[in-house]
């Protein structure tokens, strides 16, 4: 079966948001619940796992990025706090995946389309978390999303960094293990993009 022509960005996060928008009764949500606590590992579990501790552990990353420009520094009492009162929230809400990303990007930690990779991420981590069917990164919806991540297209795959992921999931893996490194390198000062030196992708430029 050949498969269907891929979709621009705009149409893959329209199409993912119109499914959660349906939320139809048919409600496997529970099903889940229950295979997560007596039944056996199964590809869905694992994939829906996937995305929400990758897509979990990259937002914390963020967060580092951030606080790697705060004048309290690191790994001190002070600073402690502030990460609580900024991320955790506060009497004004927590802080969301959004809103972390844009001010990542304005502190200029990466540039555009790494915010945009980081954008994809947290979309399909929300679809992974609310919808209600049993979903894999074989979905038609997953799969389109996933299509979207820039950055693996642009690197020079190859030799001793392997080959270029050629599925959805690994797109996924892939991504999250590209970005997490320099979110969390800046112990001691202020992670940007523009600074560093390596040359194979816009973060690194």
């Amino acid at each position: 079966m050949p498969k269907p022509p891929k979709k621009s960005r705009k149409e893959a996060i329209a199409s993912a948001r119109a499914r959660l928008d349906k939320r139809s009764f048919g409600n496997d949500l529970w099903q889940i619940v229950l295979q997560y606590g007596f039944g056996e590992p199964n590809l869905q579990m694992a994939d829906r796992a996937t995305a929400l501790v990758l897509g979990s552990i990259l937002e914390q990353g963020l967060e580092l990025a951030i606080l790697s420009h705060c004048v309290l520094g690191w790994n001190t009492r002070e600073a402690e706090e502030e990460q609580k009162n900024l991320f955790s929230g506060s009497e004004d809400g927590a802080m969301t995946f959004s809103v972390k990303i844009r001010m990542a990007y304005a502190l200029g930690v990466y540039g555009p389309k790494t915010r945009t990779d980081l954008n994809t991420v947290r979309h399909i981590r929300n679809f992974f978390a609310h919808d209600r069917s049993h979903l894999t990164f074989d979905d038609e919806d997953v799969s389109a999303l996933c299509d979207q991540l820039k950055w693996i297209d642009d690197f020079p795959w190859g030799g001793v960094v392997g080959e270029k992921p050629d599925t959805p999931r690994g797109r996924y893996i892939e991504t999250v293990k590209h970005l997490y490194p320099f979110l969390t390198v800046g112990v001691g000062k202020p992670i940007r993009y523009s600074m560093a030196i390596y040359p194979f992708s816009e973060m690194y430029a």
